[in-house]
């Protein structure tokens, strides 16, 4: 095998476990929304494309940080539904602006590169995190259907 072969594969392999990472993300986040859509709230109802049109090279920025928005919205409107205080649903807001502004700082050698990834991990974790919590509260029957 040549070189070039071999670099060939490893950026295939390379491009094949991104898409991979990229869409369990996008499925964090779609188990998200599927956790904040109550009934006869238009607030709370986000639309499925938002996320996955974010398999879209360059619209993924404008997506992200338009479901982050979005996302936002919906949990304090959850708070406002719930009589619950504001900030109560830990929804990782400046995370996301982060996470969706990457391409502005990743330019930055290596230094913004570890940046993005630190901020991108947490805000999945977070995601995750604020998705238990709803699930929380709609199981102790806190947000009504």
């Amino acid at each position: 095998m040549s070189a070039d072969t071999i670099g060939i594969g490893l950026g295939i392999l390379f491009i094949i476990c991104y898409v991979g990472i990229y869409v369990t993300f996008l499925m964090s986040l779609s188990k998200l929304v599927d956790s904040i859509r109550i009934y006869d709230s238009l607030e709370t109802k986000i639309h499925k494309a938002w996320i996955w049109t974010q398999l879209i090279p360059l619209w993924s920025f404008i997506g992200l940080l338009v479901l982050n928005i979005k996302l936002e919205s919906a949990t304090r409107a959850i708070e406002n539904k719930c009589n619950l205080s504001n900030k109560d649903i830990k929804y990782p807001y400046m995370l996301g602006w982060l996470v969706s502004l990457g391409f502005l700082y990743t330019w930055i050698p290596l230094v913004g590169t570890i940046a993005f990834f630190v901020f991108a991990v947490t805000y999945w974790v977070k995601i995750s995190s604020t998705t238990k919590q709803i699930k929380g509260l709609r199981e102790a029957t806190v947000i009504p259907d």
